[in-house]
């Protein structure tokens, strides 16, 4: 039995599964070789080559805008991602709308104290962006490009867009707060009420929210990494 694991192992391996989805494509491989060797009376070795014709268009292989230095992933892969990405682009552009919409009123119908609206929000999300970075500064060093462990989809898209998108907060905008809000407060009224579609007034009111959304972004694709390595976690024993 202990040999019949490790051969489907080797398999996923082979195929560059990151853990997370290897232990479940394993699961549902073993559940089908079971049924195999008990419905048509097959031994482990037919049963097993069955299965992975039936596994042969998910696991192919090929490049795609997820690869990971330029190597090939799985269909399977590929398509989880995609997922995962699309729901979590929804899930900050829902933060980012709200955030933003906050900001526009604030600065049109709460003039005298939109500054400080822009600053908490500023604050917050960069303290979130800090301490998350700093307090599991372990987890997130497996996701840098120098780390050889193939362990979730989620790994990769975590990196450092919260440590980077915060130290810019700060140094763009909380330092010299009344210079951006200015900035920012201007975009709007030259957008939104002049219709001054200008490159000037669109990347200003751009560079308000990217180091936002890149904290945002970053926060959710580490919080989705930190739930994969716990399920990992209850199915072995796993260290970073």
């Amino acid at each position: 039995m202990e040999n019949q694991e490790k051969k489907i192992t080797d398999y996923l391996i082979e195929k560059r599964l990151p853990l997370d989805i290897l232990l479940e494509v394993k699961d549902h491989m073993e559940d089908q070789i079971a049924v195999l060797e008990s419905e048509q009376n097959l031994d482990f070795d037919e049963a097993f080559e069955q299965t992975k014709i039936s596994w042969e268009k998910d696991l192919k292989m090929g490049f795609s805008l997820f690869s990971y230095k330029f190597r090939k992933i799985t269909r399977l892969q590929n398509s989880i991602m995609m997922r995962n990405q699309l729901r979590i682009q929804k899930e900050v552009m829902l933060i980012m709308l709200a955030i933003f919409f906050t900001t526009v009123f604030s600065a049109f119908y709460l003039p005298t104290i939109s500054k400080y609206i822009f600053l908490i929000i500023y604050s917050t999300v960069a303290l979130l962006g800090i301490v998350a970075s700093i307090l599991d500064r372990k987890l997130l060093q497996t996701t840098r490009a120098n780390y050889d462990k193939n362990i979730s989809v989620f790994q990769r898209s975590t990196s450092n867009y919260m440590l980077i998108g915060a130290f810019f907060i700060i140094l763009s905008n909380i330092i010299d707060i009344d210079a951006c809000m200015e900035k920012v407060r201007n975009s709007i009224i030259q957008l939104f009420s002049y219709k001054n579609f200008a490159g000037q007034n669109i990347l200003h009111l751009m560079a308000a929210y990217l180091y936002i959304y890149s904290v945002v972004y970053g926060y959710f694709c580490y919080i989705n990494y930190k739930k994969a390595i716990i399920k990992i976690k209850e199915r072995m024993t796993f260290e970073l």
